[in-house]
């Protein structure tokens, strides 16, 4: 039988925490309802800090992306008003980007150490969380060129770093809506049809909501392609099979089936590579992401193409331009941040700013991490050595952790006697002694990681 879980017995357990006055700080992986949280959210409209309080009413999931709340804000100090689109006793959804599950975040990182050589940049570098959601202000503007409203995609008005759980976030409209409903429909081949643009006979249709979610999404991929947002389609191309849940339908529109359809999710999860489809309409997403140039996707837009798409009806855009000169500066910092070789190729050869920006970067990261702490984060801005070499002490600690793996599969693979029926002149398996492997890898994992904690925050040194 599964134990429940309980709100009130992790609390008692955070308590229990407290109480012994460690020096190791606890480790939290999401916040349960009741949960009170204060941030220093810089606006995406305005770009001013304003220190807001909120409350956590339910958790509502999280993916590889992150994780999503139902949130009341309790309390705003922003004397200059910069706190625009957020007022105390309203109910918003705030997004922090790190998955609460550690097998999520695990291959979330992976798939993008693999794609961009670096950490996720979505949780750890504030210029990318900041450049995503100025990114989704312009594409809210194009849909009410495209689609008569800006009400199908969801408002995004901040962005914040959580010191806690050491991830980026941000917090934007809460949208009561549902995916759709599961209708049942007898007529399939005239469905075909439809979708084919053929004749048809409306009278035996009748998936109504279906096809009105199908049609929009698709007319919101062509005009997320139409002004540059490229990768940020991905988020809704219907053939992946996985996107439809990033489009819901107001609960208060019910009676219509056309009616209140609205994009909500546009921070993507996983890197998409090229040589790992995860979905069918992946095959065709390389295919055009190659087309363009880029190998490795995940939320990349052309600054070019939105730039000429604003230029096109410059009217609707006016209130909008000072942020384009933003969103250029962001997305400097953040595309310049990891080595990412497929798409900064030679300029890794001999560009000294990039690698400034890189080794920057990594410090930022760490410290949103909570990796390091302030006097840390001084000593490597101040010294590319020490940073070099914190960031070595991963590399290593994370050898290890490889090499006690390979020592399990040789461990199991001896006691199961697949060594035997494998071996060859080539590959000689009988030589491999699995448990001084593991021994080695482990202490090399915990030694390498215990010094780099020590390091890093002067309460790991206290506590070790």
């Amino acid at each position: 039988m599964a134990v429940e879980y309980s709100v009130d017995l992790c609390n008692e357990l955070k308590q229990t925490f407290k109480s012994k006055a460690l020096y190791r700080p606890m480790r939290v992986d999401r916040y349960d309802p009741g949960t009170e949280l204060s941030y220093e959210m810089q606006c995406v409209e305005s770009g001013k800090n304003a220190q807001v309080t909120l409350q956590i009413e339910k958790f509502v999931g999280g993916g590889y992306a992150g994780q999503v709340y139902r949130v009341k804000v309790t309390g705003i100090d922003a004397p200059d008003g910069s706190a625009r689109g957020i007022e105390t006793g309203s109910t918003y959804a705030m997004k922090i980007l790190i998955p609460p599950s550690t097998f999520s975040r695990l291959f979330r990182n992976t798939l993008y150490w693999i794609g961009f050589q670096g950490p996720f940049q979505l949780q750890t570098n504030p210029a990318a969380a900041r450049s995503g959601a100025i990114w989704q202000k312009f594409i809210r503007r194009a849909a009410k060129i495209r689609f008569g409203s800006e009400m199908v995609v969801n408002d995004v008005h901040a962005t914040f770093v959580d010191n806690k759980l050491g991830s980026c976030g941000e917090i934007s409209d809460w949208i009561e809506g549902r995916t759709w409903h599961l209708e049942v429909d007898d007529n399939l081949d005239t469905l075909k049809l439809w979708k084919k643009g053929k004749a048809f006979d409306e009278k035996i249709l009748d998936s109504a909501e279906y096809r009105a979610k199908y049609r929009f999404m698709h007319n919101f991929v062509d005009m997320l392609h139409d002004m540059g947002a490229h990768e940020f389609a991905r988020q809704y191309e219907w053939s992946t099979c996985k996107s439809q849940p990033n489009c819901l339908k107001r609960t208060d529109c019910d009676d219509d089936p056309e009616a209140g359809l609205v994009a909500v999710d546009f921070r993507a999860g996983l890197a998409l590579l090229p040589f790992l489809p995860m979905s069918p309409g992946d095959f065709k997403l390389i295919g055009k992401g190659i087309a363009r140039k880029s190998l490795v996707q995940f939320d990349r837009g052309n600054m070019e193409e939105l730039e000429n798409f604003i230029n096109a009806c410059p009217a609707d855009f006016e209130d909008l331009k000072p942020m384009l000169d933003e969103l250029k500066k962001c997305e400097d910092i953040y595309r310049d941040s990891v080595p990412d070789i497929t798409h900064n190729g030679t300029r890794l050869l001999y560009s000294g700013k990039l690698w400034n920006r890189i080794f920057d970067s990594a410090v930022t990261g760490w410290k949103v991490r909570n990796i390091i702490d302030e006097r840390t984060e001084v000593s490597l801005r101040n010294s590319k050595s020490n940073t070099f070499l914190f960031f070595a002490l991963a590399l290593f600690s994370g050898m290890g952790l490889l090499y006690t793996i390979a020592g399990v599969i040789f461990g199991l693979m001896r006691l199961t006697g697949l060594v035997e029926a494998i071996d060859s002149p080539w590959l000689s398996l009988r030589s491999v002694y699995w448990w001084p492997m593991i021994i080695g890898g482990v202490i090399f994992f915990n030694g390498f990681r215990m010094i780099r904690k020590a390091w890093g925050r002067q309460n790991w040194r206290k506590h070790y």
